[in-house]
């Protein structure tokens, strides 16, 4: 992750970074405004996502529970305080991450970004959903079994789909402690 991240281009290093950090769905950091994150509590209040068939690009997240605030970390928050000043302090309904052309970032950007980088290092592939499984590998270590946490903050609509995508991360860490 951190050798990916050295080699990434600038106008894709913070999205990739803010990636790790907050397990957003790659739809719903698309649709992120400066409204969204709050300098102030180092968090973001994920409430939309991009939608290619809905007329202005952006409709609602994937489900319910995919309504919720996750913090930010230090270095990432400085990053985006850096490029809001950068940018003029945009409107807060502006898009944080855009394109060159000033407009939101498509779908397939980041992935082929990353994609063209990972193969200058590793014959192993890497998708920008993988960058969400990082971070709930980073929660699942910081929070222990506190699975309910981890799954709210993945915006996952059941603790069982966290359990089930991440249960064997959970069981590897427990077989790890008693080895020791």
């Amino acid at each position: 992750i951190h050798q990916v991240e050295s080699i990434l281009p600038k106008s894709v290093k913070l999205a990739y970074q803010f990636a790790c950090a907050t397990g957003l769905r790659a739809g719903e950091q698309r649709a992120l405004t400066w409204d969204d994150i709050d300098f102030n509590m180092f968090e973001v209040s994920v409430n939309k996502s991009a939608k290619i068939k809905v007329e202005g690009g952006v409709g609602r997240v994937k489900t319910r529970t995919s309504n919720r605030i996750v913090p930010i970390a230090p270095h990432v928050m400085k990053e985006l305080k850096e490029l809001h000043m950068k940018k003029g302090r945009p409107a807060g309904n502006d898009l944080v991450f855009l394109n060159k052309q000033n407009i939101m970032v498509n779908a397939s950007s980041w992935r082929e970004q990353l994609q063209a980088k990972v193969k200058v290092i590793t014959d192993k592939h890497l998708v920008w959903h993988d960058l969400r499984h990082y971070y709930a590998s980073k929660m699942l270590s910081f929070y222990g079994h506190d699975i309910w946490t981890v799954s709210n903050l993945m915006g996952h609509s059941d603790i069982s789909i966290t359990q089930k995508t991440y249960g064997h991360w959970m069981q590897d860490s427990d077989k790890r402690e008693k080895l020791k």
